[in-house]
């Protein structure tokens, strides 16, 4: 019994040597890694991206179900799904045929931007072993007047959310419940307030839901859930839904026992399956697609999601083209045009506010449809080996997130609140990030402290009935 936590303590330390050793090469070595043929540097940002999910998913107490995992690998999945399609002599949809040659034989440019990818990938792992603590892999429930509210804030805000994002698209663009595709939606509702704010609401009601205690108001809000994310997904949109999904299932782990690790594994490949589909309906519209490519292939997903990559070359070109540093601008931007809408000050439109990253890419790429990533912000704000900084600095908090607090209902309601704001940024602009945040973690408070001001009120008044209870006895007899 007592070797158990030396085995594991001296597993632990072998991964961290062999990250840090990788990670020092990378940084060590980027001018020798940009300089590889694309081919070779494919193969090695696979492998090496590879070890960092790897290493993550067994640091983690909740193994596969830990949060960190999740954004790590939604990461390498967004950041290296092309070059791992190519490492693997995987067959690339002909629908990307004309697409990837526009970007994607741009030599140095690449190679920096797979460099830039696996040092992100790499310097969380490091720094989230590091900080995980994975000594024993029980946690206990901890019920309290906390959580009893959490499930009806969850439901009201899902509601409210649900309600203003398809009551919109039913005034605004009433086609795309039958099916009219992304391109439409593209064209009529994307981007505007009540789908933004929408998205926005129902995935902080969604965390609050999975973060209460398990009750029909509950399962109520997870329906409404389902009716929403359902309902996008015919859209063609993911955005709305599939990153609420995963915080769900990760909040929902902090506070339950979760099956086995292989369901976890045949989750993540349905999902790609899902991120395949939605793709079809996203060019074909719902009535297009057919069953074939609805039900799609991992390494079809791979390379749609791979295309997050396109930002981080495009944002390493504007380097090459004497871009100046950030230094953390972009990410409170989407704070700043809260507090100027606030006051009613003057301000440009979202996607022509050139503080936000999205705006810049939206201006300097034709025929923009690329979102952006988490990877090229970092490096647009920090730089290199800022970057490495950076997702280290995300790595200790993910490791110590994931270590603390497990059972803890409240606990697990704040952490859902960033963790979906988190990995909602890996391929689009932090223009809402922050934001949300704040939002989230206010609407959880108060949840907390109506539900616990309702509770002192209960409590009064049962205190008070059985006080009066004798007197009233009395006065009957």
């Amino acid at each position: 019994m007592k070797t158990t936590p030396v085995t594991l303590s001296a597993r632990r330390g072998a991964v961290i040597v062999l990250l840090v050793i990788v990670l020092g090469i990378f940084l060590i070595q980027r001018s020798w890694f940009i300089g590889l043929l694309p081919e070779t540097a494919y193969v090695i940002s696979t492998a090496t991206g590879g070890f960092a999910i790897f290493a993550t998913a067994v640091a983690g107490r909740r193994r596969l179900w830990s949060g960190g995992f999740f954004f790590v690998l939604l990461i390498g999945l967004f950041h290296l799904g092309i070059p791992a399609v190519f490492a693997t002599n995987s067959s690339i949809p002909t629908r990307y045929a004309d697409y990837l040659p526009l970007w994607l034989s741009n030599g140095a440019p690449i190679t920096e931007s797979l460099w830039l990818s696996v040092t992100a990938m790499t310097s969380i792992a490091v720094a989230y072993v590091i900080a995980s603590n994975k000594t024993d892999n029980t946690f206990a429930v901890q019920p309290s007047s906390r959580t009893e509210g959490l499930a009806l804030g969850g439901l009201v805000l899902v509601v409210l959310g649900a309600g203003m994002y398809l009551g919109y698209v039913a005034i605004a663009a009433p086609e795309l419940l039958t099916g009219a595709g992304k391109r439409y939606y593209e064209q009529t509702v994307s981007g505007n307030a009540p789908i933004a704010y929408g998205t926005i609401i129902v995935s902080i009601g969604s965390v609050l839901a999975a973060a209460g205690q398990k009750s029909r108001t509950r399962n109520v809000a997870f329906g409404v859930f389902l009716v929403f994310t359902l309902a996008t997904l015919a859209f063609g949109s993911r955005t709305a839904a599939l990153y609420s999904v995963v915080a769900v299932v990760v909040v929902v782990a902090r506070l339950q026992r979760m099956p086995r690790q292989r369901v976890a594994i045949v989750s993540v490949l349905l999902g790609l399956m899902v991120v395949s589909a939605v793709q079809q309906v996203r060019d074909e519209g719902l009535s297009g697609a057919s069953v074939g490519e609805f039900v799609g292939s991992p390494a079809s997903a791979a390379t749609e999601m791979g295309l997050t990559l396109r930002p981080v070359v495009e944002t390493v070109q504007w380097f090459e083209n004497g871009e100046d540093y950030r230094y953390g601008s972009t990410y409170v931007a989407g704070v700043e045009r809260l507090i100027e809408g606030v006051f009613g000050l003057d301000r440009p439109p979202s996607t022509e506010d050139e503080r936000f990253a999205g705006a810049l890419v939206r201006d300097r790429v034709d025929l923009f449809q690329i979102g952006y990533s988490i990877v090229a912000e970092a490096y647009l704000n920090f730089g290199p080996f800022g970057l490495a900084a950076f997702f280290a600095a995300l790595g200790v908090l993910f490791g110590r997130w994931d270590s603390q607090n497990l059972g803890n209902g409240l606990s697990a309601a704040r952490y859902g609140i960033v963790f979906v704001a988190l990995i909602a940024h890996v391929r689009q602009a932090s223009n809402i990030t922050l934001t949300s945040i704040i939002i989230g973690l206010v609407a959880v408070e108060v949840t907390h402290r109506i539900a616990v001001l309702v509770h002192q009120s209960k409590m009064s008044r049962v205190t008070t009935r059985s006080v009066q209870m004798p007197e009233r006895q009395r006065a009957v007899l």
